[in-house]
């Protein structure tokens, strides 16, 4: 939840944000799949000792392709940063 955590730990340290619609939307959607992503690890996880030790490699895969997409492949970092600055623009 490396997107989801640092928008929290940057929202405690600046306080209340406001994001468009869009934004906000976008954020939603990260949100979703960071965790969409966690489920399907765990559910590896917790198969990793039978048959279907990688049942969920290719949803994984997806799920960060999507992530990707979202992020235009920018780190935490530069993607709240840019989200936050076009909030301020």
């Amino acid at each position: 939840m490396e997107y989801s955590n640092f928008f929290r730990n940057r929202v405690r340290a600046q306080g209340r944000v406001q994001l468009s619609l869009e934004q906000f939307s976008a954020l939603f959607n990260l949100v979703h799949f960071e965790a969409q992503r966690e489920a399907f690890k765990l559910a590896n996880q917790i198969a990793a000792q039978t048959e279907s030790a990688h049942k969920y490699d290719i949803q994984i895969y997806e799920v960060d392709q999507l992530i990707r997409k979202i992020t235009d492949g920018k780190s935490a970092d530069e993607y709240i940063s840019s989200l936050l600055e076009k909030d301020h623009s």
